[in-house]
């Protein structure tokens, strides 16, 4: 599709034949809307989290225990000590914890709001990145066509482009995998790297330790 539509020259066909098969594979997506398996909800993390921070306001006055007994840890999850003023959600009650939700949060849920935290600077920034690759793929063929493609006695095709974008895509990406990724990755703790495979474009890893 990327080579054939450069050479279309009405742009109602441009955009309306991506958009035709659009239709289509969306159309066949919801055909098999039934053999899905479908699984009842079972809480929203949004929910989780703010039930972790109105535990963790209510015992604003408690001191964070040292001793990892006093904390509410169904699922034997390891307490971390970043953002440890989310630890007080964890601290168990004389009255029982099943039935407090909005007072105690197990280790486990506390934890997993402290990953949503530190995933709040990321997310504005893949926003950005999700912007400016979708512009540059967008445009790219219709820039490579108005652009003077002479080289020397040789005209070189859109196609041609096309390629070496995808190949030079490819190629960054290895090269920042290889060169930095085991550098960097580790002590940082959060880490986000390219992942290069050859049947992929650019792909995003997001590791959280």
């Amino acid at each position: 599709g990327g080579v054939g539509l450069p050479y279309i020259k009405p742009w109602s066909l441009r955009f309306g034949i991506p958009a035709i098969f659009s239709v289509v594979t969306t159309l066949l997506f919801f055909t098999g809307f039934r053999d899905y398996k479908h699984s009842k909800p079972e809480g929203s993390p949004l929910t989780t989290i703010l039930r972790v921070f109105v535990a963790a306001v209510r015992k604003i006055s408690q001191p964070i225990p040292d001793d990892p007994e006093e904390l509410y840890n169904k699922e034997d999850a390891r307490s971390t000590s970043s953002l440890r003023f989310l630890n007080k959600a964890a601290i168990k009650l004389p009255e029982g914890q099943e039935q407090k939700k909005w007072k105690v949060c197990s280790v486990r849920e506390v934890e997993d709001t402290k990953i949503g935290i530190r995933m709040l600077p990321m997310w504005p920034t893949f926003i950005v990145i999700g912007i400016v690759l979708s512009i540059g793929n967008t445009y790219f063929l219709e820039q490579a066509d108005h652009m003077d493609r002479t080289l020397g006695k040789i005209k070189v095709s859109i196609p041609i482009f096309l390629l070496f974008f995808s190949t030079t895509s490819r190629l960054f990406a290895h090269l920042y995998s290889l060169f930095t990724t085991q550098k960097f990755a580790p002590p940082i703790g959060i880490a986000t790297s390219m992942k290069w495979k050859p049947e992929d474009y650019i792909g995003l890893r997001i590791m959280v330790y």
